[in-house]
C-alpha cells in the first residue's frame, strides 16, 4: 500500500485543480475563440443555419458553460 503522503501527491498530480503553467492559462482565451468558431461552422453545416445565427447560439451556450464553471448562475438575458 502507498503511504498517505504518496497517495495524496499522486492524486494531486492528476487532479483538475492541479497547478497550470502560466503560458497555458494565457493561451486559453485564444483556444476558446478558435473552438467557438469551429463549433459554429460545424453546427451551421449540420443544421443548415447561417454562420451568424449559429455563432450566436454557440456563444450563448458557451457563456452559460463558463458562468457555471465559475460558479455563477446563468441568466436568461445572456
Amino acid at each position: 500500500a502507498l503511504l498517505p503522503t504518496l497517495a495524496t501527491c499522486a492524486h494531486a498530480a492528476h487532479s483538475p485543480a492541479a497547478a497550470v503553467e502560466p503560458a497555458v492559462i494565457a493561451d486559453t482565451e485564444a483556444h476558446r475563440r478558435d473552438w467557438v468558431s469551429k463549433a459554429a461552422a460545424g453546427m451551421a453545416a449540420t443544421i443548415q443555419l447561417t454562420h451568424a445565427e449559429t455563432s450566436l447560439l454557440v456563444v450563448a451556450w458557451y457563456r452559460r458553460v463558463v458562468e457555471l464553471e465559475k460558479g455563477f448562475l446563468p441568466h436568461d438575458n445572456c
